[in-house]
C-alpha cells in the first residue's frame, strides 16, 4: 500500500515539472546569496580553512586505529597496554578535533589545542616500539601534532 502511495506521489510529481525547470530551482538555490558578497567572510566555508589540519587529523586516527589493532595481535599484549590506550584516546580526540573545525565550532582551537597534546604524547610512545605499525603512527601523530598547534596558534 505504502510503495503505491509513492509510486502515485513520484508520478503525480515528475508530471508537474519537467527536468530542466527542476534543475533551474536546485541552481537558483546553490546560488550565492546577493547579501554574501558584502560579507566576504561568509564565503570560507569553515572546513575550508583548515583542511589540511582535518586531514592529518583524519590520517592520524586512522593510523591510531590501525596501530591499536595491531598492537593486540602482538605477543606481549599487556607491553602494549599504554600504547593501545593512547591510540585509543588519540584516535578519538583527532576525530573530535576534525569534526569541530569542519563544523566551525566555537570550541576548535581549544579542542585542537588538546589534539596536539595527545598526539604528541602517542607519538612519542609509538616511536619507542620497533614495530612498523607502531612507527607510521608516531610519524601521523607528530605530523597532526604540528598541524594542530598551527591550527590553535591562528588569530
Amino acid at each position: 500500500m505504502a510503495n503505491a502511495r509513492l509510486r502515485g506521489f513520484v508520478q503525480r510529481e515528475q508530471g508537474q515539472q519537467s527536468a530542466p525547470a527542476a534543475l533551474e530551482v536546485v541552481a537558483a538555490l546553490c546560488r550565492q546569496p546577493p547579501w554574501a558578497a558584502n560579507q566576504p567572510w561568509r564565503n570560507i566555508v569553515p572546513h575550508q580553512k583548515h583542511l589540511s589540519c582535518i586531514e592529518a587529523c583524519h590520517a592520524c586516527a586512522v593510523a591510531c586505529n590501525h596501530c591499536a589493532a595491531s598492537c593486540l595481535q602482538e605477543p606481549d599484549v599487556k607491553m602494549m597496554a599504554r600504547c593501545i590506550a593512547l591510540d585509543m584516546d588519540c584516535a578519538a580526540i583527532c576525530q573530535l578535533a576534525a569534526a569541530a573545525m569542519a563544523r566551525g565550532s566555537e570550541h576548535a582551537k581549544a579542542i585542537c589545542s588538546l589534539c596536539a597534546d595527545i598526539c604528541q604524547s602517542c607519538g612519542d610512545e609509538c616511536a619507542k616500539h620497533g614495530m612498523e605499525h607502531c612507527q607510521q603512527c608516531a610519524k601521523a601523530c607528530h605530523q597532526c601534532g604540528q598541524e594542530c598547534r598551527k591550527m590553535a596558534a591562528m588569530a
